[in-house]
């Protein structure tokens, strides 16, 4: 159902207004938690801590501003399965990247094999079972890129309820396709400032910096999320991507203790932001960016006329 502009405008406001103003409500609460468990395994959380409970707000922020300012429905949130190709590569080119940003930073980090980050985690667990850290480390990043995916997915859903499924389009439809995606992407990255500013999340150490770096990530990987989203016409497959950075994000760091995520490491890092970049640029060269973008919000409305059939 075509939305008013002068409607559509006051429902984007609304949007911001709830999911900025819960959301960093939720955000202060999470940060604290966030910045003892690092103090007191000595790495990073691996399990994408507080994922439940911000979807919360994000969820509200979009029921509000789609039921109760534009007196609609979500028909056009991709609320449907779209095609298993396109699930199979939301969750395969993060994956693909993290791994790959790992290597990459090599050059940058000593590469630590003997399970060693894990030994603080394993010592806050006090797990009932002896388990040795290296093979610890092998079943976690296992868990991560797997099963801790699917559930990182089921958390990610209610984000990607408000970030793709309401603000992209109606950005879209108000800016135009680029100016709406990128803006899209710079508003999502400056939502998650009480994390990372006052919790350490992502940049433990570098609030300023993190903010900027991290701003940046959701930018770029934004983009990747909107191509997914428009070309597939489900919002499954950018759920599938974002599972990927809560639950396998920071797996790199069990086997590069030492990076520092300002510089390598984890997808998020500058050598993460240049793969990511280019990833991109060859997703743009070979035509298909500009195909799946071009889609745009109708196919959301499209595929899920066609689920309803």
């Amino acid at each position: 159902m075509p939305v008013d502009p002068a409607r559509r405008s006051k429902a984007i406001t609304a949007f911001l207004a709830v999911a900025f103003g819960l959301g960093w409500l939720v955000q202060s609460q999470v940060a604290g938690s966030i910045a003892s468990g690092r103090a007191a395994t000595g790495q990073p959380l691996l399990v994408g801590t507080g994922a439940p409970l911000l979807m919360i707000p994000l969820a509200a922020a979009a029921w509000v501003a789609r039921v109760w300012v534009e007196g609609g429905d979500f028909s056009d949130s991709g609320l449907s399965l779209g095609r298993l190709r396109w699930a199979l590569a939301g969750w395969a080119l993060p994956v693909v990247l993290v791994l790959a940003t790992a290597a990459a930073s090599l050059p940058f980090t000593p590469l630590d094999l003997t399970g060693s980050a894990m030994q603080g985690l394993l010592a806050a667990s006090k797990a009932p079972v002896e388990i040795s850290p290296g093979l610890a480390t092998v079943l976690q990043a296992g868990f991560s890129l797997t099963i801790g995916t699917a559930l990182g997915t089921l958390f990610a859903f209610g984000h990607e309820l408000a970030w793709r499924g309401y603000l992209l389009p109606r950005l879209v439809a108000e800016l135009g396709l680029w100016r709406g995606v990128v803006l899209h992407g710079l508003v999502w990255g400056v939502w998650h400032a009480p994390l990372v500013v006052f919790g350490g999340y992502a940049y433990p150490g570098h609030p300023a910096l993190g903010l900027a770096l991290w701003t940046l990530f959701c930018a770029l990987y934004g983009v990747l999320l909107a191509w997914l989203t428009f070309a597939s016409g489900s919002l499954l497959p950018a759920a599938l991507a974002h599972g990927v950075v809560i639950a396998a994000g920071e797996a790199p760091l069990l086997v590069l203790p030492g990076a520092d995520p300002t510089r390598a490491g984890v997808l998020w890092s500058p050598v993460g932001l240049a793969l990511l970049a280019a990833v991109l640029l060859a997703i743009r060269a070979g035509g298909g960016l500009a195909r799946g973008l071009s889609r745009g919000p109708a196919s959301l409305q499209r595929a899920s006329s066609a689920e309803a059939a």
